[in-house]
């Protein structure tokens, strides 16, 4: 029985209101369908496409000579214990109700059936079951009921049920004839057939309603998983099927959560290597967070050509410890949750699981190629390494892509065949961006999501990551366009990109974890991109429109460029929440503090660098972790949002380098640099005459009461590799600093290699301003904060407590 109540609007109205959908298309309802013509082989002109499959010794269509009573029918040629006929074409068999064939199978000792089995374009096999046994040497018809609820075809090899979705992607039937024993023998077959069902929609039911729980925590995910009776051509399209639930909040606003399709999965690892297998039949989902505690109440609305209201439900959300979304803070420089608490954002790239650039200098491959073969079928498997270890090293962000060759939802089969093409979207890459993201959510990781990256719109070659040429746009791949430039300027494209958009809202807009939406990582590599500036300017807006539209949690919106340098107009946009830059140099930190941040800082936004370190292309281990451990600390001395993040996550993980984060994200523990005025500031390092000491740069972050800094030997990102500079110990060193208010001032030394304080001092500032403070010995580098001298108490209980943890 249905559980939902139907509308009395017309049509029109719900055609009206689809119109209403990001960017204005006016779209209209699906017409109502006609009955599909009966597809009917009877052989009389030849084979019409059918094959034998690989089991089968010959394949041939007898003429009328060969059987006068029958006239044209197929003869295949039984040696052994199976033979096959199969047509691969592609089949809408959503409203056939049976497949109807003629056999005849010769007397034998063996005993044989037959089979009919069909294939789904996603590679998925069903079959009759039971195996059918016509009477032996004789015609007899056979018929098969296909329709789902028949319940005569069954899966193989996974679990997810025969049903409308997969009947409308055929692309391979295939007759199989059976023998309990090896024979030879010949098989007729003639007239088979498929005959259709009922015209007209089946009635719009509800079923298998389920909920997450009626008692979920604040800022935690509500869900709701139900099937409907109704299948669409695209269930991805919102001019087909619209669902969604408006929700009333205890405050009095109206949320609306948007629904999705969805197929789950049984996650199954062979030889490393992650096999999904489509678990049940395909549902729709709703995920909604509860952003104040109390009750919720909600109808879930279905909008096709007969809409649908489900009666209004109840659920309560409780009280809970998550401090909620991330925002940017009042100050416009820094980040903070709904709750007030400051974030200051630590961590690395983990955009896919396989990354190939540098593989060959890092030393993790000997051939590029053979290392992207072993690796690409990891999944998400790599995964359950890289957050638990992010979660070791105490880093709590990282940044994802939606790539063709990570988690990308749109691309084209002659790329993968777990892509649907332009328009639909990869339900295993869909479940497992769900797996990460809960993964994420364990491990305290926030996550910036790329949705596209410029890749997708070069035309060149796999190493500079162009993948124009599998672009489902393409039009070489049945797409709509001949070159990646037109995509900026096509209505068409962007109306189905934006379709693409509002499914990652639908799906992940739940999340607290997910920190921000990029909407594209490095935009100013496209190809042409300095002539479609204004169109490329246009598609962000766009998408910032359609996330404003679907995301009812405001996530924060940002887009990367690929250096520090140049036309900022586009991140000058109001649509672009915080500013992220991808810079590398050998002499990277004098780079970032002199012009990536002055340029950064006029635009008055949060700047983060997404990417960071000596060369895009890579470079030898030891370059790699001198300039990981040196950009941690560099970014950190420079009024950026957060610390740089390094792209080479497999060389990490395979060296195990978590511990890298750790000791900066014990020194960043606690320092609220909110409001603080902090800037780039100007101090000095002397030697025991008093003079500057060489070979040493003083990286320094302060105002005129505190200040951070980063004492470091600069040859270490100068050398390409460790025999070119090794460094000594140095003793005797002194830190002058200017521009502090007189009175007493905490100095703090801390070890940046394996984390905490070495040495605490006491210092006071006269007139000049200038804090004169000695410096530990050291070997490398070291860092410290200056604070204002706490009371005497508090300064008494600090020592005690700082003596008690030392060894």
């Amino acid at each position: 029985m249905p559980i939902g109540t139907r509308t009395t609007g017309l049509r029109s109205l719900w055609t009206l209101a689809l119109c209403l959908l990001p960017g204005g298309a006016a779209v209209s309802a699906p017409a109502e369908p006609s009955a599909p013509q009966a597809l009917v082989f009877d052989f009389t002109g030849g084979l019409s496409g059918w094959t034998a499959g690989g089991d089968t010794a010959a394949l041939r269509v007898a003429s009328r000579a060969d059987h006068p009573d029958r006239g044209a029918c197929v003869e295949l040629d039984l040696v052994g214990a199976s033979a096959t006929l199969r047509l691969k074409k592609p089949l809408d068999l959503s409203r056939y109700r049976t497949l109807r064939l003629d056999a005849f199978l010769p007397r034998s000792a063996a005993q044989m059936q037959v089979s009919a089995y069909f294939i789904d374009d996603e590679d998925f096999w069903y079959q009759t079951w039971p195996r059918l046994v016509p009477a032996a040497n004789r015609w007899d018809t056979i018929e098969v009921d296909i329709r789902p609820e028949a319940g005569q075809l069954e899966p193989k090899g996974h679990s997810r049920p025969w049903g409308p979705y997969p009947a409308r992607n055929i692309r391979e039937v295939g007759i199989r004839i059976f023998c309990d024993r090896e024979t030879r023998a010949t098989v007729l077959l003639d007239n088979i057939a498929l005959l259709p069902g009922d015209a007209g929609l089946p009635p719009q039911d509800v079923y298998s309603f389920e909920t997450s729980g009626d008692e979920p925590s604040v800022y935690g995910r509500f869900e709701v998983t139900f099937e409907l009776r109704r299948a669409y051509e695209n269930p991805y399209d919102p001019a087909q099927i619209d669902v969604y639930a408006e929700v009333l909040t205890p405050g009095g606003r109206t949320v609306r959560a948007i629904g999705f399709y969805y197929q789950d999965y049984e996650r199954r690892v062979d030889r490393k290597a992650e096999i999904l297998i489509p678990a049940g039949p395909p549902k729709w989902k709703i995920r909604y967070c509860p952003r104040e505690p109390g009750e919720h109440s909600y109808r879930i609305h279905i909008r096709d050509s007969d809409p649908l209201v489900l009666p209004p439900r109840i659920f309560t959300a409780r009280p809970a410890a998550s401090p909620g979304f991330i925002r940017v803070a009042p100050d416009k420089r820094h980040f903070e949750f709904d709750n007030g608490d400051f974030f200051y954002p630590i961590g690395h790239n983990i955009p896919a699981a396989v990354n190939p650039k540098g593989s060959l200098l890092l030393g993790l491959a000997s051939d590029e190629d053979e290392y992207v073969e072993k690796h690409k079928r990891d999944g998400a498997l790599p995964y359950d390494r890289y957050l638990p270890g992010m979660a070791r090293g105490k880093e709590n962000y990282a940044r994802i892509w939606l790539s063709s060759w990570s988690f990308a939802l749109e691309w084209s089969r002659q790329y993968d065949r777990a892509f649907p093409g332009l328009g639909r979207y990869n339900q295993e890459n869909a479940w497992r961006l769900d797996y990460v993201l809960d993964k994420a959510r364990e491990c305290g990781v926030y996550v910036q999501l790329a949705l596209t990256t410029f890749g997708h719109f070069r035309l060149t070659g796999r190493n500079e990551e162009g993948d124009w040429r599998w672009s489902p746009y393409n039009i070489a791949n049945g797409g709509l366009l001949k070159d990646p430039q037109d995509f900026w300027k096509s209505p068409k494209a962007q109306e189905i990109y934006q379709r693409m958009v509002r499914y990652v809202m639908a799906r992940y807009a739940y999340s607290t974890h997910i920190a921000a939406w990029e909407l594209c990582n490095e935009a100013d590599l496209f190809t042409g991109w300095k002539g479609l500036k204004p169109e490329v300017t246009a598609w962000h807006k766009q998408c910032a429109d359609t996330i404003r539209a679907f995301d009812p949690n405001d996530h924060l919106v940002t887009t990367s460029f690929s250096q520090g340098e140049g036309d900022f107009s586009l991140l000058a946009i109001p649509e672009i929440s915080f500013t992220s830059t991808h810079y590398y140099a050998v002499q990277i930190d004098s780079v970032l503090r002199n012009t990536v941040w002055p340029a950064k800082a006029a635009l008055g936004k949060p700047a983060i660098m997404g990417e960071v370190g000596y060369s895009f292309r890579g470079a030898g281990p030891d370059t790699t972790e001198r300039y990981l451990h040196a950009c941690l600390w560099t970014t950190h001395m420079i009024p950026f949002a957060g610390a740089g993040l390094s792209w080479w996550w497999d060389y990490i993980d395979d060296r195990d380098l978590y511990d890298a984060f750790r000791p900066l994200a014990e020194f960043a523990a606690g320092e609220d640099r909110r409001g603080r005025n902090l800037a780039v500031g100007v101090g000095r390092a002397l030697d025991a005459s008093g003079g500057p000491a060489p070979g040493l740069g003083l990286d320094l972050l302060h105002n005129d009461t505190s200040a951070y800094f980063w004492l470091s030997e600069k040859l270490l990102i100068r050398a390409e590799s460790a025999a070119s500079f090794t460094p000594e110990e140095r003793a005797g060193i002194q830190l002058d600093i200017k521009g502090f208010k007189p009175g007493d001032y905490r100095v703090e030394f801390w070890d940046t290699r394996k984390g905490g304080i070495v040495k605490s001092a006491s210092v006071s500032v006269p007139a000049d301003g200038v804090l004169r403070c000695p410096v530990p010995a050291f070997t490398s580098d070291i860092a410290g904060k200056v604070k204002p001298a706490p009371p005497a108490g508090e300064a008494a209980a600090g020592v005690a407590a700082q003596q008690k943890e030392q060894p």
